[in-house]
C-alpha cells in the first residue's frame, strides 16, 4: 500500500499542477470545495501559498494533490484533502492522511477532524482506513454548486491514534 509519497508546503511551482488536478477539474470539485477556474491566469495562487497551512502531496516530484488545515483551535484541527483524478483509487489519499495525522499529532494537536459530503464514499473510506470514527452529521451545512449538502465528520483523538500506532 505504501506509495512512497511525501508532504511539503505548497509552493509557487505547484501552481500549474494545482490548477490542472484540482481547481480546473469539475469532477474533483464535486467533492472538494474550491473555486473552479477556467483559465490559469484567473487563479490567484499567492493566497494559497501565503496561507502556510496547505501541503502538496507529492510522489517524487509529481504533484498528486493537497492536504491542509481548514480550521484550528486549542481543542482540534479540521483538515481537508483533494487528490487529482488520475491518482484516485491508488492509495495516495490514505497515505497522505496517515502522514498528516502523524505530523499534526507530533506537534501536540489533541484531535483531528475531517468532513465529507454525503455520497463521497471514497473520502469516507480514506478516513476509516486511518482509524477515524464518526463524529457528527450536519444537515445542510454546506451550500455548494447550487445546492445544500449534508456533511459527515469523522475524528480521531491523539490518545486513540497513539494506541494504534505505538502498540
Amino acid at each position: 500500500m505504501k506509495n512512497k509519497i511525501h508532504l511539503r508546503k505548497l509552493t509557487f511551482e505547484d501552481k500549474v499542477p494545482f490548477f490542472e488536478n484540482i481547481c480546473h477539474d469539475k469532477q474533483v470539485l464535486e467533492t472538494f470545495v474550491c473555486p473552479y477556474f477556467e483559465n490559469i491566469k484567473d487563479l490567484k495562487f499567492t493566497k494559497y501559498v501565503e496561507r502556510n497551512n496547505i501541503y502538496s502531496i507529492k510522489k517524487g516530484d509529481e504533484f498528486v494533490g493537497i492536504i491542509h488545515k481548514v480550521f484550528e483551535n486549542e481543542d482540534h484541527v479540521e483538515i481537508g484533502y483533494a487528490i487529482g483524478k488520475k491518482y484516485w483509487n491508488l492509495g495516495y489519499a490514505t497515505e497522505a492522511l496517515r502522514l498528516f495525522l502523524h505530523k499534526l499529532f507530533s506537534k501536540g494537536v489533541k484531535e483531528i477532524r475531517a468532513g465529507f459530503i454525503i455520497g463521497n464514499n471514497a473520502s469516507k473510506r480514506v478516513m476509516e482506513k486511518n482509524n477515524m470514527k464518526f463524529y457528527k452529521l450536519v444537515v445542510e451545512e454546506l451550500e455548494y454548486l447550487g445546492s445544500k449538502h449534508d456533511v459527515v465528520y469523522y475524528s480521531i483523538r491523539k490518545e486513540d491514534y497513539e494506541k494504534q500506532h505505538c502498540s
